[in-house]
């Protein structure tokens, strides 16, 4: 609800901003300067908006469950990145302890931040499913991959961290211009 508000009230000001811009495009050089200033620092703070809303996810996983949780954080990444995000579960999420759905979801943002920083892709789909008495998470897109050397990264030994901690096996599947796989398989009953 906060963000909502917040991010309503920065697309109002930028709405403000074009309708100035329009009425004196050109006409005084000061006051298109200002504008585009305006409309500059607008956009940065409708952005900055959506990351505090896309990193404030782990709470509401007790309300609405790991499953809306992921599908909203998939949707909120599209928003954010321009990059088309896709999402597909096929588990029951009853099986799950709640710190395993955390460290999932925060196995999930790290990948996603990856994405965002470093693959270059246009595609990315995240995948929640169950296989035999396991879940497996799986993060993957159409990026550039990247080289061994780059396997060391903080965000990858933090996820190395993540699954060690619920007992998780981490995946990562990476190609010189194939995109990449992040998967994290863990026991659903711990």
């Amino acid at each position: 609800e906060l963000y909502e508000e917040v991010a309503q009230m920065a697309i109002v000001v930028r709405m403000h901003f074009e309708s100035v811009a329009r009425l004196y495009s050109g006409a005084y050089k000061t006051i298109t300067k200002s504008i585009e200033h305006g409309l500059a620092t607008s956009d940065l703070l409708i952005n900055r908006i959506r990351r505090i809303s896309y990193s404030m996810n782990p709470a509401r996983i007790d309300d609405l469950g790991l499953d809306a949780v992921l599908s909203t954080l998939c949707q909120e990444f599209s928003v954010l990145t321009k990059i088309d995000c896709s999402y597909e579960s096929r588990f029951d999420e009853k099986q799950i302890d709640n710190e395993i759905k955390l460290d999932l979801l925060r196995i999930c943002q790290e990948a996603l931040l990856n994405v965002m920083h470093h693959a270059q892709a246009t595609k990315v789909k995240i995948r929640l499913e169950a296989k035999r008495n396991k879940i497996e998470l799986s993060v993957t897109d159409n990026g550039k991959g990247f080289s061994h050397q780059s396997k060391q990264s903080f965000g990858l030994r933090n996820m190395h961290g993540r699954a060690a901690s619920i007992n998780g096996k981490l995946q990562i599947k990476t190609e010189q211009s194939k995109g990449t796989r992040v998967s994290v398989s863990v026991d659903a009953m711990r």
